[in-house]
């Protein structure tokens, strides 16, 4: 993993601009594999969507779909995303943190940024009521399975609503019923993780190919984006099995 260039940077607070049209380009080979060893060794996201399950049963969207209340995002609302994470340096106070942008079917491009942690009772702290008990449990499971697997404690964190930087600190609210999880495989040499973020669960990989010599000095570690197969209209090319099927 390439060494992040230290300067003075604005941070993980600055929406980047070379991410607005999501124009990652990469090979075949570096299309999103959701570290599939890993991951289902792991059983992360089937043992969250059971915990998801159990939420429902609890009466959890009977509350959410009050008149007036938002459906809870799912993945049919997105059309497309961006992962990024950002090493502020070891001098840091917030080493790591977590960037997300949705690109949603209504228009809208919502950001949200998590600060990620491996001291579980920090990540305790301003947690909303909301699923409380069930982002924790989500969040221990989570992390005993990584650490069975890699030796090591994951990054965890909530997400925010991004509101730029000259938001002041103490105006932050954590959106309720979230949890980023960030982890680095040794095996793969890359980073990976998960993010829930109200009904919506997805597992992503983290890439450093394809990270610009801006967004380094910016401290962008690692990103990927992802295309909702539901709404890429995008044409590929076949491959020799499908031509010779279509013939």
């Amino acid at each position: 993993m390439s060494e992040i260039e230290q300067s003075p940077h604005k941070g993980v607070g600055y929406y980047n601009k070379d991410n607005r049209d999501n124009k990652y380009k990469k090979d075949k080979t570096l299309e999103v594999t959701d570290n599939v060893s890993l991951i289902q060794s792991l059983g992360i996201v089937a043992d969250a969507t059971q915990e998801t399950e159990e939420v429902k049963r609890q009466g959890a969207l009977s509350h959410l779909c009050q008149a007036g209340t938002p459906t809870p995002l799912d993945a049919d609302q997105i059309r497309s995303c961006v992962f990024q994470l950002f090493d502020n340096g070891e001098a840091s106070t917030q080493r790591y943190k977590y960037k997300l942008r949705l690109n949603l079917t209504d228009g809208t491009n919502p950001e949200f940024i998590a600060s990620l942690t491996k001291d579980l009772r920090n990540f305790k702290k301003h947690i909303p009521e909301q699923n409380r008990q069930e982002i924790i449990d989500m969040a221990m499971s989570s992390r005993r399975r990584v650490k069975e697997v890699t030796g090591h404690w994951p990054w965890i964190g909530k997400l925010h609503l991004n509101q730029g930087q000259g938001t002041h600190r103490k105006t932050i609210q954590n959106e309720p019923d979230t949890l980023v999880v960030v982890w680095w495989d040794p095996e793969e040499r890359s980073w990976a993780g998960m993010v829930k973020l109200q009904d919506w669960l997805h597992k992503f990989d983290l890439f450093d190919c394809y990270i610009t010599q801006k967004q380094r000095l910016q401290g962008v570690r690692a990103q990927d984006n992802w295309q909702n197969p539901k709404y890429d209209k995008r044409q590929r090319p076949q491959t020799w099995a499908e031509k010779r099927s279509s013939e």
